[in-house]
Order: C-alpha cells, then structure tokens, then sequence
C-alpha cells in the first residue's frame, strides 16, 4: 500500500507527506474504525475507546520506536513545524470532551471529525 500510494504521488505531483496523512493514514486506521464501530454497536465502549488510545499510543511510539531501530528517520520541517501542533491541539480537545459528562456523543464526534476535515483541508492546501 505504501509502495503504491508513494507511486500515486509522484504520478500526479502530490507530496509524499500528503499521501501518508491521507490515503495511508486512512488505510491503516479502517481496521480501527470497524472494530471502533462493531462495539459501538454492541454497547462495548470502553473497548472502542481503549483500542483507538491504544493504537494511537502504540503507533507513535512501538511503530516508530521499533522502526527507527531498523533505520534511521528522517522528519520533515512540515512535521516539525505544522503537523505537531495539530497533534498535541487535537489531543488537548478530546480530553475536555471525555471529561464533560465522560462520553463522546454525535455533537463531540462531529466537532473531531470536522477538525479532523480542517486539517486535511490545511495539509493539502
């Protein structure tokens, strides 16, 4: 998948960067999201939750960990300059909207995933 959305990028101009945030970010995360939504409907939440804190947790620091072991990764300015704050924004508004009234409802999830579409907006703009 990798192999081929870094083809994709280059085929029609698109950054490497633009490709990974989207297409790759998206494809990886689909396993999430259905598992997310399978509990969801079987009332399971705290397992939806645990798995999305979980992987996020595991793939910034197993995933990298582990990888940079392998090989050395370089991190582009973007990241340093742009993406990081979105990160550390996002996680700071999830945090109130867990602790007020301790649930994620439709409005909550609409706001995160409208600012989830604002970045999207950003990084391809």
């Amino acid at each position: 998948m990798v192999d081929g959305s870094i083809q994709i990028a280059s085929n029609f101009g698109v950054s490497e960067h633009v490709i990974g945030v989207t297409i790759v970010a998206f494809g990886t995360s689909v396993p999430e999201l259905i598992t997310s939504i399978m509990v969801a409907i079987k009332k399971e939440t705290d397992i939806s939750v645990g798995n999305l804190i979980g992987s996020n947790i595991f793939n910034i620091l197993g995933v990298l960990g582990i990888t940079s072991l392998v090989r050395e990764i370089p991190v582009s300015m973007q990241v340093i300059t742009n993406d990081i704050y979105w990160v550390l924004g996002i996680s700071f508004l999830i945090f109130p909207l867990m602790i007020i009234g301790y649930k994620i409802n439709r409005i909550r999830g609409f706001i995160l995933f409208t600012a989830y579409c604002i970045y999207i907006y950003f990084v391809v703009s």
